[in-house]
């Protein structure tokens, strides 16, 4: 088998060989492997069904869709950093780029610079206006002002397995995760090299 690739379905099969008490070396002949190789399968593989196998490669390859990184982005502030963040996020890829801030002048150099939409919190509620453009929620969003009511709209307007990036040091008495954000495997993250976990 070398120089081919080899399905998990196939690597099942040699590993359940190795385990029926067939000769290590004589498995190894056989599929053109090494003893080492051999050896990671039956560690990886050992008790295996195929079906698992299957199953589990779909709920990776769905987990890697999810966790695309920048398909959707909020900016929550179009202060000067957040200016800097709409231009950032349209360069690195994300595909749909949305400000949110209070102030209409703002949200107009935010468009200017690249933000595909933006919203007045003010006017418009943010959180139903971003799982609305986004069919569910953002995958990323970033909290780039001093606020906790805009620390909380973010938290709720990312959709499942969503990310929130939080400037601000936010102290453990003003950061309180809901139950919600643990079924739905959001991550967050402070900005300055500080866990918020």
């Amino acid at each position: 088998m070398k120089g081919s690739r080899i399905r998990e379905e196939q690597i099942i099969g040699i590993s359940r060989e190795a385990e029926a008490g067939l000769m290590t070396a004589e498995v190894c002949r056989r599929h053109g492997i090494d003893e080492a190789t051999l050896h990671k399968w039956k560690a990886e593989y050992s008790g295996t069904e195929v079906a698992d196998a299957k199953r589990l490669r779909g709920l990776e390859d769905e987990n890697r869709r999810l966790k695309k990184p920048g398909q959707t982005s909020a900016i929550f502030s179009a202060g000067g950093l957040g200016l800097c963040a709409v231009q950032l996020a349209k360069v690195f890829g994300s595909t749909q780029v949305i400000a949110v801030d209070l102030l209409d002048h703002k949200l107009a150099m935010a468009k200017e610079l690249g933000a595909d939409e933006v919203i007045n919190a003010q006017v418009t509620d943010p959180i139903a206006r971003l799982r609305s453009l986004t069919n569910g929620g953002v995958d990323v969003a970033f909290v780039l002002v001093g606020s906790e009511q805009a620390m909380q709209h973010a938290l709720a307007s990312v959709g499942f397995i969503g990310r929130v990036v939080l400037r601000w040091p936010w102290s453990a008495s003003t950061y309180d995760r809901s139950f919600l954000d643990f079924i739905q495997e959001n991550d967050h993250h402070g900005s300055y090299g500080l866990s918020v976990d």
